[in-house]
């Protein structure tokens, strides 16, 4: 799929937050008790509108909205600084008043977080949230695309983008052109620049009908190449949720540029991993098109994907196919290919194909020895490759492999997979080590028994109203996040205010490049008797978090003495909230960009709605820290097979 668009919307609201840190200050908006005459200094005396705002984007280093509230804008764009909402109650909504590529723009530097996006009531058009510049962290928001002209979830332009936690639902709305090449839309996240990684989102009811693509158009992740002879790479798609949608990965090329031709200078997408990843009757695990693009060594790895009958209920003409591949296009009368897809480039191992009830098969060659220790259940073997004898192949009955992709005792499955990884730190969807056995087990989920297992993830998409909760990760009902002694709650992290660059004194108040966070303040060298590390100022004798060196972190419950981690363990990451009241049942209030029940998870244990999981999730949260976490994701260039 290879569309085009206008970049920036007209009349777009500039709130660019260039911060002038030694004054940096914070606004705060309220649409139902604010008012023009405030200063918006305070909670106490908030703004009203966006459009209020606007000018003062030099003096600003946060913008608050309250929750509860609708806030309309032509455009809103956040550079170097935070986006966020405060106060009790439902996800804080941002509407398009137009069409236009992003309706909130992060344009470098800016962190996203806990807000509601809808579209205006246009026929075509639309991006929920733009990730033009670099740099940039999105996380807990909503995307709601129902009822309006919405076209893409999220399009990410930029690089060390970290765009996590998310949900985008109900996107309805595609191009139907005079070719594949100018036709698509109703995608949730479009990854089109290198160096990115979109992990722990839903994807939900992402399609559109559409005569060009074969009756139905959409997808759930997808990386676009725009420029002939250039490459995408490093881009990681890792524990995404994925449902009633046109598929869970697409990869292709366009010539934006307008030269045409693309069939004959592809695009090139290399070292990015699509891992990890629950896909429920949204039909393949990847649409690739090698007639306009090369692929290196992208790797499939551990997904699950469950067909049941509801896998038909949209009409594409391919949805029963698990893989597909556009070798060959006609354009403007010329043919172009077949070009299939060439030995060693794609790598397919430890994925779940399950069919139950409703139908499966594979279109598209993939060489030999490019696939191997995955599971066909209820499904037959392509017919046009060959099995690899680490593939098993059963009945549905015979896999041991529930509807929710969860492995039963005694499954097929368990112990069976290959032992190469990508990361050695990734868990399975739930949150489990791997392997939990002998080998990791096949799928997106470890066969877990005992205490230690996480709670399962409850898989579903929820309601389509915003979360609710607090600005700053209090109690918000009836779940309650706390830290351990010394750390203070900032969002969904646990940091030390005297010493994290990021939060240096307090929540999200970061440090500039070239000064360092010592005693709480930002300045340009540690103070005595601290040590240096990265951009934090700590005392490697006694820190938590860097004990007897940088980043050497104690667990929970131990203590620091001498540059020794000291005491019996009673956790794990200390900084990660422990979170109680997450076992209540969801309501009306938590259903927002979290999920219910859908499936039958493991006997014994109650899930956490989907979106307290997710807003809590064991994984990096720092924007500064995410560069260095994408550095180290790059893939080896040799794929063993």
């Amino acid at each position: 799929m290879t569309i085009s668009w206008t970049h920036a919307a007209p009349g777009i609201l500039a709130v660019l937050f260039a911060v002038s840190w030694a004054s940096a200050q914070e606004v705060y908006v309220d649409s139902e008790l604010g008012s023009e005459q405030n200063d918006g200094s305070s909670p106490d005396s908030p703004k009203q509108t966006l459009e209020s705002v606007s000018g003062f984007g030099a003096r600003y280093q946060a913008l608050y909205l309250k929750a509860g509230g609708t806030y309309p804008t032509s455009g809103l764009s956040v550079s170097n600084a935070t986006l966020t909402r405060y106060g009790d109650g439902q996800a804080p909504v941002v509407v398009a008043t137009g069409e236009g590529f992003g309706i909130v723009t992060a344009s470098g530097g800016a962190v996203v977080d806990g807000i509601k996006v809808m579209g205006a009531n246009a026929d075509v058009g639309g991006t929920g949230i733009s990730v033009s510049g670099n740099d940039n962290e999105v996380r807990n928001c909503e995307i709601d695309g129902s009822g309006s002209g919405m076209m893409m979830g999220f399009g990410v332009m930029g690089t060390g983008n970290y765009i996590h936690h998310n949900n985008v639902h109900d996107l309805g709305v595609s191009i139907s052109g005079s070719e594949m090449g100018n036709s698509g839309g109703a995608e949730a996240y479009m990854i089109l620049s290198s160096d990115n990684e979109i992990a722990y989102n839903i994807a939900y009811n992402c399609w559109s009908n559409n005569s060009t693509l074969g009756g139905a158009e959409g997808g759930c992740l997808e990386i676009v190449n725009r420029e002939a002879g250039s490459t995408v790479s490093n881009v990681h798609f890792h524990h995404n949720y994925c449902e009633r949608s046109v598929g869970l990965f697409e990869g292709c090329s366009g010539d934006f540029s307008g030269q045409d031709q693309i069939q004959l200078h592809h695009g090139i997408i290399r070292d990015s991993s699509v891992a990890y990843n629950v896909c429920v009757d949204a039909m393949w695990l990847y649409l690739l098109q090698p007639v306009n693009t090369d692929f290196v060594n992208l790797v499939f790895e551990h997904n699950t994907l469950v067909h049941t009958p509801a896998n038909a209920d949209i009409p594409q003409q391919g949805a029963s196919a698990f893989t597909l591949a556009v070798e060959q296009e006609t354009v403007g009368g010329t043919t172009y290919g077949p070009t299939p897809v060439q030995p060693g480039n794609i790598t397919v191992r430890n994925n779940v194909f399950l069919v139950n009830g409703g139908s499966g098969m594979f279109n598209g060659t993939l060489p030999d020895g490019d696939h191997y220790n995955n599971l066909y259940a209820g499904v037959a073997f392509p017919n046009n490759w060959t099995q690899h004898p680490t593939e098993i192949v059963v009945g549905a009955a015979e896999a041991g492999v529930g509807d929710d992709g969860r492995l039963a005792a005694g499954s097929v499955a368990i112990d069976t997979g290959a032992t190469e990884v990508l990361v050695a730190s990734w868990t399975d969807f739930d949150g489990n080590a791997v392997p939990q056995g002998a080998a990791p087990d096949i799928g997106a989920f470890e066969y877990c028994e005992g205490d230690s297992c996480q709670e399962p993830t409850e898989l579903g998409t929820g309601g389509t109203g915003g979360a609710s909760g607090t600005a700053t990760g209090g109690t918000g009902g009836e779940v309650v996040a706390t830290c351990v002694d010394g750390l203070t709650l900032c969002g969904d992290i646990c940091v030390e205010l005297t010493s994290d660059a990021s939060h240096c004194g307090g929540c999200d108040v970061a440090c500039p490049d070239g000064q360092v966070c010592s005693a709480g303040s930002c300045t340009g060298a540690c103070d005595a008797g601290l040590d240096q590390c990265g951009q934090d100022c700590v005392d490697l004798a006694t820190n938590l978090l860097n004990c007897g060196s940088c980043d050497a972190a104690c667990s929970e419950g131990q203590g620091c003495t001498n540059g020794v981690c000291t005491g019996t363990p009673t956790g794990g990451d200390p900084t990660e909230p422990n979170v109680e009241g997450a076992d209540a049942e969801a309501t009306d209030d938590d259903a927002g960009c979290g999920c219910v029940a859908a499936g039958a998870g493991r006997a014994g244990r109650a899930g956490a709605p989907l979106a307290l999981l997710l807003a809590l999730g064991a994984i990096g949260r720092s924007r500064r820290r995410h560069v260095e976490r994408l550095s180290r994701l790059r893939l080896p260039r040799n794929i063993p097979s």
